[in-house]
């Protein structure tokens, strides 16, 4: 009886409700909300400024360090320094002049051929060739100081140079070249300190993950995690409906109007109301009617006829 029963019983865990799909949810969130704070922290929270935009008017200052800013550059004094790797440049560092000072300016690879023609154009309009600047540059970058190493090169560069740029009027004599050297310089492509490329990256992370703490929050508030109720099962009804069926299949209940018909031996039927069914081969005797038959003087098969007659019989009987 055991093995007909539907897999559909109280302790099957089909039925049972999905638990802890909130509290999964809210540590979803969690993950989610630490995941972005240190996509952010790793960007420096510098998509805050590159979205603000750069200032386009600065002055190179202890106060303005570390600020996004942008400057048009129509002249380029000289390059000091270049970052590079074997044979490959990546930056190359330069002179230009703001308010009476050599500034510093880290160009990044994509901007080293126009700068070497700003270069170019600047040495042609001070050497006469050219009646005027018409070339420059807009870059973007932040304010951050000389580190040792690049200052020494700075000076080294302004020593070698200290006699042209005496010659066409640039500079005029000084034994102390922090004068005219910043303290600065403006770091292209870069936001805070950081690399563009590297703030973008980064914030987008972070804000995919923002979004999807606040879809998950939306519904764990509209109790789209909440456990649905499960539907309650009687197992003491499926056994009784199914022992019901079991006896129905195996005794079935007899017609309330007319036996079927049988094609061979038959078992005895019920006396019919009315008339007897036709049988079509030998059949055992069947039961007295509910009229007694008158007794009999000799010994003989055959009962006295009733008012009514009986179907005939197809073949031999041993009595009606």
């Amino acid at each position: 009886m055991d093995e007909n029963l539907p897999n559909n019983s109280p302790e099957t865990p089909e039925t049972q409700p999905p638990k802890n799909r909130a509290r999964f949810a809210l540590i979803r969130i969690i993950a989610a909300l630490i995941l972005a704070c240190l996509m952010l922290t790793i960007s420096g929270f510098a998509i805050i400024p590159l979205l603000k935009g750069p200032e386009k008017s600065f002055s190179v200052t202890e106060e303005t360090e570390g600020d996004f800013v942008t400057v048009d550059i129509p002249a380029i004094l000289g390059f000091f320094a270049d970052d590079a790797r074997g044979s490959r440049v990546d930056a190359r560092y330069g002179f230009i002049l703001v308010n009476g000072e050599f500034l510093a300016v880290r160009f990044t690879s994509r901007y080293l051929d126009s700068a070497d023609a700003v270069l170019n154009a600047t040495y042609a309009y001070i050497n006469g060739e050219t009646e005027g600047l018409d070339n420059f540059i807009s870059v973007q970058g932040t304010i951050e100081p000389l580190s040792e190493d690049q200052a020494a090169l700075a000076y080294d560069w302004f020593g070698l140079n200290y006699d042209q740029l005496l010659e066409l009027y640039i500079i005029s004599e000084t034994d102390d070249y922090a004068n005219y050297i910043s303290d600065y310089m403006i770091t292209v492509d870069t936001v805070g300190g950081r690399s563009q490329t590297l703030v973008i990256a980064t914030s987008a992370v972070a804000g995919a993950l923002l979004l999807y703490a606040l879809v998950e929050l939306v519904l764990l508030g509209v109790g789209f995690y909440k456990p649905k109720k499960a539907a309650v099962i009687d197992s003491d009804a499926i056994l009784t409906k199914y022992a019901e069926s079991d006896g129905e299949s195996s005794e079935p209940e007899a017609d309330s109007e007319a036996l079927p018909e049988s094609d061979g031996e038959s078992s005895e039927p019920e006396p019919d109301s009315e008339a007897l069914p036709e049988s079509d081969g030998e059949s055992s005797e069947p039961e007295a009617d509910s009229e007694p038959l008158p007794e009999t003087d000799g010994e003989s098969s055959e009962p006295e006829p009733k008012t009514e007659a009986l179907p005939e019989t197809d073949g031999e009987t041993d009595g009606v």
